[in-house]
């Protein structure tokens, strides 16, 4: 985007050039901070599959698909999650279940 405004039209003034270069620099800076704050606030899904989900999001769909890849690659690691831990739970009964009962002697 900044390449384009500098080697676009000449009708914008080198003043107003610089004062959008920096303010997409500062946008892109507060950006790469931002977001994966923001996306990850309240998910108990790790940084990293909120960063990876948008990333994968954005070159696939663009900025929509920022949003939407972190969300649902964080929604798909949180069912995955839980349906590990329920597994391990009801083999974690199934355990408990075979220790209580006493063994038949044959």
């Amino acid at each position: 985007m900044v390449a384009l405004l500098w080697w676009g039209d000449d009708e914008m003034s080198t003043l107003l050039k610089i004062v959008l270069t920096a303010y997409f620099v500062l946008a892109g800076m507060v950006d790469n901070v931002l977001k994966p704050l923001l996306l990850g606030r309240g998910v108990e899904a790790p940084m990293l599959v909120i960063l990876i989900g948008a990333i994968g999001g954005m070159a696939t769909a663009g900025i929509a698909g920022l949003f939407i890849g972190a969300v649902l690659l964080a929604v798909g690691y949180t069912i995955f999650a839980d349906w590990v831990a329920s597994g391990e739970a009801a083999l974690q009964a199934k355990a408990d279940a075979a220790e209580a009962t006493p063994a038949l002697d044959g």
